[in-house]
Parts: structure tokens; C-alpha cells; sequence
């Protein structure tokens, strides 16, 4: 039911909130129908007298202000709820109680749709989108207003990320595509001259090195339109972990130039997944321990068959580590590492994302723990049988 106070008497010491008792007869203009409607709204909607007192909130307020673990938040002033709340504009700033739409509306004037960043009284901050308008009696004059908010934190979020996807695509598929082309013209040079073809080859292996890189990010486009789309499809079949993971290993640290310690055996680790993503996914990890970990640290991968029916995959790096507050955002799609030096920050920001949905696929599970100063590791638990597909379509070629 939607919260109705009356600040004449509950602001009175003593006096119960006005909520938990028969509500008395209403002397504003507002329809007792307004109370169903307001409550039945997904936004959060507040209403408030000429003073910048409570009279009527919905469940949604509540909600996103986490309102009902401080009681005393509906019957404060439009003051004492700004402190509470700690407003700010989204670059920070703080926003006192004369600029907040409830206090512009009384003058008149209707606000639309501005973003504010709220602390809610369980600690968290939130983006809202707000909006707030003047309430008239019959003669026209401004006797309280109505405030709507609506959450607006994740769409905020992914529109930031989007943003810096666009910027970080262009630069990423750009980057390799200089030094291929001077590697090209110079072996191109070199091979025109008898005594100098030799020279050519360092040159090739330049132009196949950053092609890959190129074939990787626009690999990695293509995934994610799959996983929005529901398109990322898995083609189990046997094949052997062990070798899979030290294949991957090996390639990435050939790659990075830094060696991995890996701990399973060799061989025998069988199971039916889809090799290439299993692949995948390995170097992914891996990929990530090294970029995000100093040049002398440790970086193992092990794996191990745990109760007959699941396969083990863990990778542990001995890096920074990732703050608390950026882990329930790792398998995001964009999302890279706020707490890294822009030098760590290569990339489009989907390896994680995909893995996870690689992982998913064979219905599996992936999980992250860090700790600050100590490192951190991720670990992947598959079923030894991925079930089939149901479709028809051939598998994609191992590229």
C-alpha cells in the first residue's frame, strides 16, 4: 500500500508514523484513487506538501532508496532527506536541496527526465532518472509536488560501455593494420633484391603475427553478436584436456614470452567438449593472468577430474588482484579493469564475457577470487559429457 503520513501530527515526538494507523481524512486535493495507481507503478513515485513534507510514497521509492531501513526517511524534511541521500550530479558534484527538482518545482516550473546519482540508505549508489512537477489546488496555487524516479544505474552502465567499445574498436582493428602494411612494403623491397631476401622472412612473420591479432578481435566481434543472439554454438566430441590446455598454454606463453607453470598430466584427462572453445576459453584465462600480472610473477594452470563427472580447470595469477567492488562486473561484455594503468587495458573487453558464455554452453560454471596484493583465480567446473546440440549444422573449422 502506498505510505501516507501526515507531517502536522507525526512530526509531533511520540507519535507513531501515520502509516500504521487508519489513515485520516485527506484535506489535499489529490483522488483517494491516486493511491492504487501510484502503488502499482514500477518508478518510484513520491509526493510532498508545500513544505517539502511526505504524503504519500509507493513500494518502489522505498526500494530504490532502501527507505524502510531508516522509518524516520518519511517524515523528514526535503533537507533532511537530501543529506540522507547525498546527491550528486554524475560527475560527482554534490547538488544542494535548492537545486533539487522537488524545490523547482514549487516555483512553478516542471523538471524532466535529469539523472542524479543517490547514496540509498543501504549504502549503495544509484543513477535515477527524475522528474518532478507542480501540484495546484482549484485556485491555482502550488500546494506540493510530485516526484518520480526511475533506476536508470545499469542502463547508464551499458551505455558507457557501448561508448567505449566504439572508441576501443576503432583504435584495437586499426592498430594492427600499420605495422602490417610497413612489414608488407619493406619484405615486398627486400624480395625484389636477390641479396636481401633473406631479410624478408622476420618481415612475414611480422605481417602473419598482427594478422592473427586482427582475426582475433574481429573473431571476438563476431562471438559476442552470437551470444546476443543466442547463436554460440558448442559441437562436442572427445578429445583429451590435458592436451588441449597445455596446447593453449603453450601458445600464449610463446606469445607473451613469459613461461606458465602448468599442473595436470599430460594426457588423460578425456571428456566430450567442443575442443576449439575449450581452447579458447584456456587462453583466454590465461591470456589474462599474464596481461594483468607483473612480468616475474606466477601463473599456473591446473586441471583434474573431481568426482568421476567433472573436469577442473584453474588458473591463478600472483598479480594486483581486483578490487571487491569491479568483480560482479568481469563477464560484462566491454567491461575492462578499472584498476589497471591504461597500458594493461589492450583489447575489446569481451574475453571474459565470452568465456563465460563458451563455459555456459557445455553447462558448465566459472568463478573468480581475488584478493588485493595476493592475486587471483579463476576456476572452471564442466561436466565430462556435454550434452548435444540439436541442430543440424556442420561444426566451424578450428581456425
Amino acid at each position: 500500500m502506498p505510505k501516507e503520513t501526515s507531517p502536522e501530527k507525526n512530526d509531533q515526538p511520540g507519535r507513531a508514523p501515520r502509516s500504521r494507523r487508519a489513515p485520516r481524512r485527506r484535506t489535499d486535493p489529490l483522488p483517494r484513487e491516486l493511491g492504487p495507481l501510484i502503488e502499482a507503478m514500477a518508478d518510484g513515485v513520491i509526493i510532498t506538501n508545500r513544505h517539502g513534507r511526505v504524503v504519500l510514497t509507493n513500494a518502489a521509492l522505498g526500494r530504490l532508496f532502501a527507505a524502510d531501513l531508516f522509518p524516520e526517511f518519511y517524515r523528514s524534511s526535503l533537507k533532511e532527506r537530501s543529506a540522507l541521500l547525498q546527491p550528486r550530479s554524475l560527475d560527482g558534484h554534490p547538488i544542494p536541496p535548492e537545486r533539487w527538482p522537488a524545490n523547482l518545482a514549487l516555483t512553478g516550473r516542471s523538471i524532466t527526465s535529469q539523472d542524479v546519482l543517490v547514496r540509498g540508505l543501504d549504502g549503495l549508489d544509484r543513477i535515477l532518472n527524475h522528474s518532478a512537477t507542480p501540484i495546484y489546488d482549484s485556485n491555482r496555487d502550488i500546494i506540493g509536488v510530485v516526484t518520480v524516479y526511475r533506476d536508470v544505474t545499469q542502463q547508464r552502465r551499458l551505455e558507457q560501455m557501448k561508448d567505449d567499445f566504439l572508441s576501443i574498436a576503432g583504435h584495437e582493428l586499426r592498430a594492427p593494420l600499420t605495422p602490417i602494411l610497413v612489414a608488407a612494403q619493406m619484405a615486398e623491397r627486400r624480395l625484389q633484391q636477390p641479396e636481401r631476401m633473406g631479410e624478408a622472412l622476420p618481415l612475414v612473420r611480422d605481417v602473419i603475427r598482427y594478422t592473427q591479432r586482427l582475426n582475433a578481435l574481429m573473431a571476438a566481434v563476431l562471438d559476442m553478436t552470437r551470444i546476443q543472439g543466442e547463436r554460440l554454438h558448442i559441437y562436442p566430441e572427445p578429445c583429451d584436456a590435458a592436451m588441449i590446455i597445455r596446447e593453449a598454454t603453450d601458445a600464449e606463453t610463446i606469445q607473451w614470452r613469459r613461461p606458465v607453470t602448468i599442473l595436470c598430466p599430460d594426457a588423460g584427462l578425456w571428456g566430450e567438449w567442443d575442443a576449439t572453445r575449450l581452447w579458447q576459453v584456456i587462453a583466454n584465462l590465461v591470456s589474462n593472468a599474464l596481461k594483468y600480472s607483473p612480468p616475474m610473477s606466477l601463473v599456473t594452470v591446473s586441471a583434474e577430474i573431481v568426482d568421476g563427472d567433472q573436469l577442473h580447470i584453474v588458473v591463478t595469477d600472483t598479480g594486483p588482484g581486483i578490487p571487491p567492488e569491479e568483480l560482479p562486473y568481469l563477464f560484462e561484455r566491454f567491461y575492462r579493469g578499472q584498476h589497471m594503468g591504461e597500458g594493461h587495458r589492450e583489447g575489446l573487453g569481451l574475453g571474459l564475457y565470452i568465456t563465460r558464455a563458451i563455459v555456459q554452453a557445455h553447462d558448465g560454471h566459472i568463478f573468480v577470487n581475488s584478493v588485493l596484493g595476493v592475486g587471483t583465480t579463476f576456476t572452471v567446473r564442466l561436466p565430462l559429457h556435454t550434452p548435444q546440440p540439436a541442430m543440424d549444422a556442420p561444426p566451424p573449422a578450428a581456425s
